[in-house]
């Protein structure tokens, strides 16, 4: 069984989270960057494991365009492998990273992106977000903000439906963005694994194509049952999704519970 980490100290940028996970990583896991995690998802099989410890996921990783969900990401989990997402929400932001002689390039498109996000109550929200990060020899966006693609090698900014199925399920607009964390309730999946959170800040509405470690009910504009930690079966491996309120975060859990699922079948 292969096991590693992703956390790119150079490159590597985050929403929720510092280096928690980096700190409390076992001496068996291999920590992977923004480069080398392409090569270890191809090498990688069945019971593998990789853990994200940073919540915003690399080009590397996860080349998908709006027209395509394939990527080396989905294609390990389908293999069998186990990836566990902390943090902020899955695939609301994709980190792209180019070559200094990019910069004008990139500035470009900036301007396209300011034309396309005019309309949206946050314009500048998108913005921020998108960057560019100077990076040393590298210059680095998020070429996917929630439901907008930038495109930099083509000059284009596209829509990227929210009801895009990320991984082939996971919908943007399933997940309720609240202000505050809302109180949870344990499943007897989440009581069996000994899992420890009482809120979630981004749960997702509870479907039949997720095992929920965690439940609770909203009313309001999120109305329903929406499970705050959950796991996905995807092929032979699995999605487990732990942890979206920054206080809570138990990375001792997180390889606790991630090693579980590797190790049974559920």
């Amino acid at each position: 069984m292969r096991k590693a980490v992703y956390f790119d100290n150079r490159l590597g940028i985050s929403s929720f989270l510092n280096n928690e996970i980096l700190i409390e990583k076992p001496v068996d896991y291999e920590v992977l960057d923004y480069y080398t995690i392409s090569k270890w998802l191809e090498q990688s099989d069945k019971d593998d494991i990789l853990i994200f410890a940073q919540d915003i996921v690399p080009y590397t990783a996860y080349e998908i365009t709006p027209f395509n969900n394939d990527s080396k990401l989905l294609n390990f989990i389908r293999r069998g492998g186990i990836v566990t997402w902390i943090g902020d929400v899955p695939f609301f932001y994709r980190l792209h990273c180019f070559s200094k002689e990019y910069k004008e390039k990139i500035e470009r498109v900036k301007d396209l992106l300011k034309k396309q996000v005019a309309f949206t109550p946050t314009p500048e929200f998108y913005l921020q977000k998108f960057g560019p990060y100077d990076k040393g020899d590298q210059i680095c966006v998020l070429d996917i903000i929630g439901g907008f693609y930038v495109d930099v090698d083509r000059d284009n900014v596209n829509w990227i439906s929210l009801d895009y199925e990320h991984l082939g399920f996971f919908k943007l607009n399933e997940v309720c963005y609240l202000y505050s964390p809302s109180a949870v309730n344990k499943t007897l999946l989440g009581k069996l694994l000994q899992y420890e959170s009482n809120a979630s800040l981004r749960p997702i509405k509870y479907t039949t194509k997720i095992l929920p470690l965690s439940l609770t009910t909203l009313s309001g504009v999120c109305k329903g049952k929406y499970a705050g930690s959950w796991i996905a079966q995807i092929g032979e491996g699995y999605f487990i999704r732990l942890y979206d309120v920054k206080e809570e975060l138990n990375a001792h859990k997180v390889f606790e519970i991630t090693e579980k699922i590797a190790s049974t079948n559920i």
